[in-house]
């Protein structure tokens, strides 16, 4: 327990600025394009965002977790085949996003242009993303905080800049894309294991990293879909209001993932005591009520007053901070253990999905004015979800 403590204390608050950067980022960009072009305008991007995040699943965007897991194991050799193969799959989704791209331009949608400027990038910017998963297996922890300060540090002063000057919007999210682009492919270029030989035979390597990929596509979906219905129900100003309540409360949330980051190797060797789930469960539900209570001074004393009817949002996703990390945990667990099958978070991952549509439809059918509420609940639900299938089928599967 006591190198439990050490570990944590020395790791945790670099993991923390490492995730705050990436959070705190999107939700200053949204702010900023509120302000200075209105909330349809912060709707378009974070809808945007959305489209480019669902193209990027063909990038097998799960890889960073079997390149976590086998250089803690002691596999070398791995990142060049890995990138070459996320590059091939990017492919895919390079040419569905042109096709994506040319039907908003026959339709006359503004965002047309930077779907396909997002979509051209995509071979360089995805294939290239896994300098933070290096990082985090190294326990690099400060490393990767420096590379998110600079990288989304300059994102918000870029787009503060550009919306200053009173540039379109949509040059405003392509310049986006090219500079994230660029820091990709800067930051991998200066990790050393990008020029190691490349390992003899990465088949199994590349297999696991397709089927761990096809595995979270649902999640991915399930991740993006709420604002998607919200944009096709509701129209984009409310998705302008609703995705700046769903970040105020993610920005806790958001820790959660990162934060877990500094335990992939305990992870590798070790299955989490249920006691022990139990208490962080019991701890954080206690912290999220006592956030989601804090937050609505946030909304009155900070934000404008356009903003204020996006508390309830932020509050319920707060409230659910317990929930959220249990199954976080639970899902790491069974996607990094060294005897755990993928066989397992696959299946959950399926279960999920399905779970949640049907709680989508419900609350599109029955929630009334309780639909953004709902819809933002599905955040820490589903991670319970997650947990509770987990279990179910560790329970079915796996021998006594």
């Amino acid at each position: 327990m006591r190198d439990l403590l050490s570990h944590t204390v020395r790791n945790a608050p670099w993991a923390l600025i490492t995730s705050l950067c990436a959070g705190l980022s999107t939700y200053l960009i949204l702010l900023i394009l509120s302000q200075n072009y209105g909330l349809e305008t912060s709707g378009q991007f974070r809808l945007l965002l959305s489209i480019v995040a669902l193209i990027g699943l063909a990038s097998l965007a799960e890889t960073g977790k079997i390149l976590i897991k086998n250089i803690v194991i002691g596999v070398s050799g791995l990142i060049r085949p890995l990138i070459a193969n996320r590059l091939k799959w990017s492919l895919l989704g390079m040419t569905a996003g042109i096709v994506i791209a040319l039907v908003m331009f026959n339709k006359g949608d503004e965002l047309a242009l930077p779907v396909l400027v997002a979509s051209l990038l995509m071979p360089v910017s995805q294939s290239t993303r896994l300098f933070m998963q290096i990082n985090q297996a190294k326990k690099q922890f400060r490393l990767n905080a420096g590379y998110n300060v600079l990288k989304f540090g300059s994102l918000v002063v870029l787009a503060l800049v550009l919306a200053q000057l009173k540039v379109e919007p949509a040059y405003i999210f392509v310049s986006y894309f090219l500079l994230t682009a660029a820091f990709h492919v800067f930051y991998i270029t200066r990790q050393a294991e990008t020029f190691e030989p490349p390992i003899a035979e990465p088949r199994p390597y590349v297999t696991q990293s397709i089927k761990l990929s096809a595995s979270g596509l649902l999640p991915a979906i399930t991740e993006h879909m709420d604002k998607f219905l919200v944009s096709y129900f509701f129209g984009l100003e409310t998705l302008g209001l609703y995705t700046i309540a769903v970040s105020t409360g993610r920005l806790i949330l958001n820790i959660v993932k990162p934060v877990l980051t500094i335990y992939f190797g305990s992870f590798v060797n070790q299955i989490l005591r249920k006691d022990l789930i139990v208490l962080i469960f019991v701890l954080l539900t206690c912290v999220g009520l006592a956030l989601a209570s804090l937050v609505k001074f946030y909304y009155i004393y900070v934000l404008p007053d356009k903003y204020l009817d996006g508390y309830p949002v932020s509050a319920v996703i707060l409230c659910g901070l317990g929930c959220y990390t249990i199954g976080v945990v639970s899902y790491y667990s069974a996607v990094f253990h060294r005897e755990s099958s993928i066989t397992i978070p696959t299946l959950a991952n399926v279960f999920t999905f399905g779970a949640m549509a049907l709680y989508w439809i419900t609350a599109l059918i029955w929630g009334g004015s309780w639909t953004l509420i709902l819809f933002a609940a599905s955040y820490p639900l589903r991670e319970l979800s997650n947990l509770i299938f987990i279990t179910l089928l560790k329970a079915r599967m796996e021998p006594a």
